[in-house]
């Protein structure tokens, strides 16, 4: 049996292997880093890209995070951001990012429970814009930037120029897609942007029309048919907005128009009026009459609808209008007028008075109304002797007290 032999290492060797053994068994008996010692490790930056835009354009919010922590997770990333006014999101935002959630709120967005790996770094983006009519810079402070386990960031800013004016925007639905012939039709225009905006329309059906200074299309189609309307604005500002919509115009059934009644108030005996019946639909020229009832004595309606004359006798007085149309179609419709009598009172005057035989008398006459227009006519006076009575063509009327007697003759 062969005995065992000891050897012996150079000591420059023996003092490498003792320090590669301590190595060993300090790597064993290593402690994780105190909690401490990990916290305020959460980094984060932000800037706009591109920095400099016209008024509505788009830049990229760009808010950066990063892990600066030494082989730690971080979790619970949350922030606000309040935009500054005119600054608005643009278009749609990617919801789900950095390990978080982004939500859209009113004038701005929230992030919450993001997360981030060993020494990882990522970005946050969100489009917006700025409207300003004047030219500016536009300063956004976002913090504090908080996290579940590695401190917080107090705030982080950045600042964009606005090169000032808003492009012209209608803002107002389309134009109603139908309308009726001979009917009212109406439409309000509503436009945004850096004024002066200028709107104009092509393509509206006949009979309507576009006020610019009241942004309104409106007025009574004359023509059936589809048509497509262009409303475009402008201001000198890129770019310039337009909106296109179809209209219809149909043709209606034949129906009167217009409603009763045709006098707010009642009608006085001996003054002139004046009423326009109209229709609409059908196919016109339309031929209107009376069916039923009759109007106040006086009074007249052509064929056309017009309604002229000067009523002689007070009372109410229905009637039935109809109209017929080119291919006999018919509508009717119920009015009524009401006629009242005049409150006069008649004032006489004498001038001398007294008088004496042989002498001239003027008598002066005057009619006063307590409502409406006085009547008109003759004032016939006659001088009669003790125990005289009228002419007979005033009769029959109660014999006269006095030496002068009146009337007024329609």
């Amino acid at each position: 049996m062969t005995p065992s032999r000891s050897r012996r290492l150079p000591l420059p060797s023996l003092r490498i292997a003792l320090a590669a053994l301590l190595a060993v068994l300090g790597g064993m008996l290593a402690l994780p880093a105190p909690v401490a010692a990990q916290s305020g490790g959460l980094g984060a930056t932000m800037q706009f890209a591109p920095t400099a835009i016209a008024s509505g354009k788009p830049t990229l919010l760009r808010i950066g995070l990063r892990n600066q922590t030494v082989e730690s997770t971080i979790g619970g990333i949350a922030y606000d951001v309040a935009f500054p006014a005119g600054m608005r999101l643009y278009g749609t935002s990617d919801t789900s990012q950095c390990g978080g959630t982004l939500t859209p709120v009113a004038n701005g967005y929230q992030f919450r429970a993001g997360a981030l790996g060993y020494n990882a770094n990522c970005l946050v983006d969100t489009t917006v814009t700025v409207d300003s009519d004047a030219t500016i810079t536009v300063t956004l402070v976002v913090g504090p930037i908080t996290s579940r386990n590695a401190g917080s960031v107090k705030s982080v800013e950045a600042s964009l120029r606005v090169i000032g004016g808003i492009p012209p925007k209608i803002t107002s639905p389309p134009l109603p897609a139908q309308g009726l012939l001979g009917l009212a039709y109406s439409h309000q225009v509503t436009v945004t942007g850096t004024a002066p905006v200028v709107v104009t329309a092509d393509g509206l059906p006949p009979g309507l029309l576009y006020d610019d200074s009241t942004r309104r299309v409106s007025g009574k189609p004359t023509l059936s048919g589809i048509y497509t309307v262009t409303l475009r604005a402008t201001n000198g500002i890129a770019p310039p907005d337009a909106q296109v919509s179809t209209v219809e115009i149909r043709n209606p059934p034949l129906q009167i128009v217009t409603p009763p009644p045709l006098s707010p108030k009642p009608l006085d005996v001996g003054a002139p009026v004046a009423f326009v019946i109209e229709a609409a639909g059908g196919l016109a020229p339309y031929q209107f009459e009376i069916v039923e009832g009759g109007l106040p004595p006086g009074l007249a309606m052509s064929t056309s609808g017009q309604i002229t004359g000067t009523p002689t006798t007070s009372g109410t007085f229905p009637f039935t209008v109809r109209v017929r149309d080119v291919l006999f179609n018919l509508d009717s419709r119920a009015y009524e007028l009401v006629v009242r009598s005049v409150v006069t009172t008649l004032k006489l005057g004498l001038a001398p008075n007294p008088a004496v035989a042989g002498q001239v008398v003027v008598l002066n006459a005057t009619v006063e109304s307590e409502s409406g227009t006085p009547p008109t006519g003759t004032l016939t006076a006659w001088v009669a002797g003790r125990g005289d009575h009228a002419p007979a063509r005033c009769w029959p009327w109660p014999a006269p007290r006095v030496a002068w007697g009146q009337r007024v003759w329609p």
